[in-house]
């Protein structure tokens, strides 16, 4: 992807505001109804967000640009609804956690179809290695809290794989019936627990 499809503008002033999120809302009805990024051009946004292509081009140089900032979005807010410090006591097992912590990702890709098209069929596998890096970072942080051990690298690694194994059963599901089917989920929470529980002490 070429660097220059990063500069990406946001609205400062009510009118740029109001086409920059009528460009995201129309690029998330197309994917919600598609089930799919294929159908992303910059021209049926345009038509979609019912302005001209150019405004969109000015908020986001491409559909590249646009697939990573709706990407990102996505990442940020499951990890921000689901990790960071526990509110429960630190006496909470872990085992415990991860499996709810699965539960609410497969609940949340169920009510949030963007979301899960975008997290299971990434348009790249940097955008796939930036977002396990971002989820492994907070979810080792949630572990280290639980367990009361320190935040190591190996740890944050171990995350960070945990999330590529869940992400992986769960992409094959979503690839073959379009939604996360229980049989798959039980495997997804099945593979990460056993990888989990022979890295955790």
């Amino acid at each position: 992807m070429m660097q220059e499809e990063r500069v990406i503008r946001a609205g400062m002033k009510r009118p740029g505001i109001e086409r920059y999120n009528a460009i995201i809302q129309a690029a998330e009805a197309i994917i919600t109804e598609e089930r799919s990024i294929e159908g992303l051009s910059i021209q049926s946004i345009a038509r979609q967000a019912r302005m001209p292509r150019v405004s969109v081009y000015y908020f986001f140089p491409s559909v590249n640009s646009l697939v990573e900032t709706l990407y990102e979005r996505g990442v940020e807010r499951m990890a921000n609804e689901f990790l960071g410090e526990p509110q429960s006591e630190t006496s909470q097992r872990w085992p415990s956690f991860v499996e709810s912590l699965m539960d609410q990702t497969r609940s949340h890709y169920e009510k949030n179809p963007v979301t899960m098209v975008l997290a299971l069929s990434p348009a790249s596998l940097t955008l796939l290695n930036q977002a396990h890096q971002h989820y492994g970072r907070e979810l080792a942080q949630t572990l280290a809290h639980l367990t009361g051990d320190r935040v190591s690298q190996r740890l944050i690694r171990s995350c960070e794989i945990a999330s590529e194994i869940a992400d992986c059963v769960w992409r094959k599901s979503f690839v073959e019936h379009q939604i996360i089917l229980p049989a798959f989920h039980r495997q997804a929470k099945n593979a990460v627990m056993a990888y989990l529980h022979s890295v955790m002490r």
